[in-house]
């Protein structure tokens, strides 16, 4: 991904640049709102970013899988810069390096290019509205799942290593799974840790299992839930270790 964005740079001609992902739908003058930020002709402006929305009418025709491994986000928007539809300012990009290809294959590369530009400019969040399809593919399975987490937790490690989540409060967001099993081990918190993780098994797909309820497969879920905990502990703590993502 970090390898594509900087290519597509490379031979950028402007000097805003704007990322779009392929399964990606633009709302109504989505590109008008996401460059206005740079019609100021403010140089400390380096990026705009978009709000993505997950409406429910996609989410219902989504395979049993993806609609576990989405329903999280159902009818909620999200405000950020990943690389889905954003607009950066080319020489501040290339100020700071470009995308980390080195460190980040298939996630984080975002994560590391907020961190840097950061520290030479501004960021500005925008009404520029998109819709993201996430692939809607039939053959999405429980290992297209597990597969994504490892990814993720593991850029995650890496970002911890190298710096780009550092605050108490990134460190609590990324690492909500690795804490709940390593309190395990703490004997004062053990039985709060369990009672956690419990909550955790049945509320984080439970629109999933209340839509599907029908379907054999949603006893699976807690356990599944239970399963991606040790996942991320595991690829987090390889990311970690290496400093590098490799999955």
């Amino acid at each position: 991904m970090a390898a594509t964005y900087n290519e597509g740079i490379r031979l950028s001609k402007s000097e805003l640049v704007v990322t779009l992902h392929q399964d990606v739908i633009l709302m109504r003058n989505s590109l008008e709102r996401l460059v206005k930020p740079f019609e100021k002709n403010d140089p400390k402006i380096v990026a705009s970013y978009h709000v993505v929305l997950h409406p429910i009418a996609v989410w219902n025709k989504y395979n049993f899988w993806q609609k576990v491994f989405f329903s999280r986000l159902v009818n909620r928007k999200f405000y950020g810069l990943d690389g889905k539809f954003d607009c950066f300012r080319k020489s501040a990009v290339e100020r700071v390096g470009c995308f980390d290809s080195q460190h980040f294959r298939t996630a984080g590369e975002d994560g590391d290019m907020i961190s840097k530009l950061k520290k030479i400019g501004i960021m500005v969040a925008t009404e520029s509205k998109i819709i993201h399809l996430h692939q809607n593919d039939n053959n999405f399975s429980v290992k297209d799942i597990i597969k994504k987490q490892g990814q993720y937790s593991e850029a995650q490690g890496v970002m911890l290593r190298r710096g780009v989540i550092k605050s108490p409060k990134q460190i609590t967001s990324a690492f909500f799974r690795e804490f709940l099993l390593v309190s395990l081990l703490i004997p004062y918190v053990r039985i709060i840790s369990i009672c956690l993780i419990v909550l955790y098994s049945l509320g984080y797909t439970w629109r999933a299992i209340k839509k599907e309820w029908k379907n054999p497969r949603v006893v699976i879920l807690p356990f599944l839930n239970v399963t991606l905990l040790f996942i991320s502990l595991y690829f987090s703590t390889k990311g970690l270790i290496y400093g590098k993502q490799k999955a």
